[in-house]
This record gives C-alpha cells, sequence and structure tokens, in this order.
C-alpha cells in the first residue's frame, strides 16, 4: 500500500456541489480506483467554503498561484506522500 496524494479539482460530486463539470466527475473517479489499494490525501482546487469528503484528509487550494502551492507541497510532506498523481486540476469556475 502506498500513500498518495491525488491533485484534482472539486468539489467532488459525492459532496453533492450546486454543480459538477467534467474535471470533478474525472478526480472523483481517480478517488475511488485509488482508495481500493492506496491510503489517499486531496489536494482539490475549489471555493474555501466548498463541501470536501470525509474519511481522508484534505487540503483545500482556492487557486493555483503563489502561496496556496506553498499549502499544496506543504500537505504532500506532511502527508509523506510516496507519489503525487494529477487528476484533473483545472481552476475552478
Amino acid at each position: 500500500m502506498a500513500r498518495v496524494v491525488l491533485v484534482g479539482s472539486g468539489p467532488l460530486p459525492k459532496t453533492n456541489p450546486s454543480s459538477v463539470s467534467f474535471p470533478q466527475l474525472r478526480c472523483s473517479h481517480f478517488v475511488e480506483a485509488i482508495r481500493q489499494e492506496h491510503e489517499l490525501g486531496l489536494v482539490l482546487l475549489q471555493g474555501p467554503e466548498d463541501p470536501v469528503p470525509q474519511g481522508m484528509e484534505v487540503q483545500v487550494l482556492v487557486d493555483d498561484k503563489g502561496s496556496e502551492l506553498a499549502k499544496a507541497r506543504d500537505f504532500v510532506e506532511a502527508f509523506g506522500a510516496d507519489i503525487v498523481v494529477g487528476g484533473g486540476p483545472y481552476s475552478p469556475a
């Protein structure tokens, strides 16, 4: 079992957001597949008030610049990730 950090777009469909786009669906599919065999941490690009999935460690980023990228790096290091996977990280509209 590896420790995997997935970077993707949120909020994920299972959190009942007001709308869902293709990057969110793609990220959700990665979540389901990775959780079957590995320990998962999530870095989600989404609004700060949007819901996050329960039962896993999650870092929310509100944009893909500056201090937000430092938060992602710190999360990856604190989680002790063996690998980081990109699963649809587009900035939310």
